[in-house]
């Protein structure tokens, strides 16, 4: 064996965070969330808005003031080590300046009754925030985030679904089932989900008109999930649209289940009179769980068409005429079910 001396390398120390990092990047996003949510629900509660850090992995926003997260001004290379993950560095670096913005519409413009009631303001920054991230970075990017939200809400603790801890109306009495993860999973992301599902159900058009004359209407006024319920039925639109905006209350806000829901079809005939019949099943949830369900028919060319069906707990038929063959029939991924 050869002998010798070991070489010490000097370790360089690594650079401490620095807290300017963001600071064009957050100031950017910022001025952008309040623009677009500016033209797409009016005016903010005030003329100006002052954006300051707080330590900790949290924010809060209030009339003309928005407090961020420290760690949302820091390189997402400089953030601890237990939050560069894909989903946190989501969170920091795109949704919390967004949803604490959003609140200068959902909290300190329109202000809710009770406590039954809070999970509007939450979800509706939640989402306002989802909307705005979808313009940046395009729908995927949204899909993606709803998928995650989808998880948390499918996760289970003592062999039962985060979701199932309790419906969304509970707000704080959720922090009390024992499911850690409950109040704020079934708040932010299951109430963004509601919001999404009732864009898809509306229209792009109708659902940033509803949101405007929510606002315009409770204007430095309280509202309560009922008064939004009614406000929904404005706004939609079709045969039995009041009786079903009532079935999707009643299934997704005031109660509790996420369903599985199953697509089979079958085609028949040439273009352009292709005929399609198919069935819809939905299990993993209580027999009184029903709704309008969207079944998508997707082609080569063009776009897709949706089918509107009543599942329960009896599978539900369906059918339609086309002009062309299809190439897939789904359920699509604007619905929150279990896969």
């Amino acid at each position: 064996m050869g002998s010798g001396h070991m070489a010490v390398i000097p370790q360089q120390a690594p650079a401490a965070p620095d807290p300017r990092a963001r600071l064009s990047a957050v100031a950017e996003d910022v001025s952008s969330a309040l623009e677009f949510f500016s033209a797409s629900f009016g005016p903010p509660a005030l003329k100006t808005l002052t954006v300051a850090p707080i330590p900790g992995t949290f924010g809060q926003g209030f009339p003309g003031l928005v407090y961020l997260s420290t760690l949302s001004y820091l390189d997402p290379m400089q953030r601890p080590a237990v939050v560069r993950d894909q989903e946190h560095q989501m969170f920091f670096s795109e949704l919390i300046e967004a949803h604490e913005v959003a609140h200068q519409w959902w909290g300190d413009v329109v202000t809710t009754n009770a406590y039954q009631d809070e999970w509007l303001t939450e979800a509706l920054s939640s989402y306002s925030a989802l909307m705005w991230l979808e313009r940046k970075k395009g729908p995927k990017t949204l899909d993606a985030v709803l998928e995650g939200y989808r998880e948390h809400l499918l996760k289970e603790v003592d062999g039962q679904t985060v979701e199932s801890a309790g419906p969304i109306t509970w707000g704080v009495r959720l922090e009390s089932t024992g499911v850690a993860e409950a109040w704020r999973s079934i708040t932010y992301e299951k109430g963004a989900w509601v919001f999404h599902m009732l864009r898809m159900r509306m229209g792009d058009a109708q659902f940033l008109k509803m949101l405007a004359e929510l606002r315009r209407r409770y204007e430095f006024r309280s509202i309560s999930t009922e008064d939004f319920r009614a406000l929904a039925k404005e706004f939609s639109s079709g045969k039995g649209s009041a009786a079903s905006i009532d079935a999707f209350f009643d299934n997704w806000v005031y109660s509790t289940g996420i369903p599985t829901l199953k697509v089979k079809y079958s085609v028949k005939g040439v273009a352009p009179a292709v005929k399609i019949s198919g069935t819809v099943t939905q299990t993993g949830v209580d027999d009184d769980f029903s709704g309008d369900v969207p079944v998508q028919v997707q082609f080569a060319k063009g776009l897709p068409q949706t089918i509107w069906v009543h599942a329960s707990s009896d599978p539900a038929t369906f059918s339609a005429t086309l002009r062309q063959v299809p190439v897939r029939v789904v359920i699509p991924s604007s619905v929150l079910t279990k896969k």
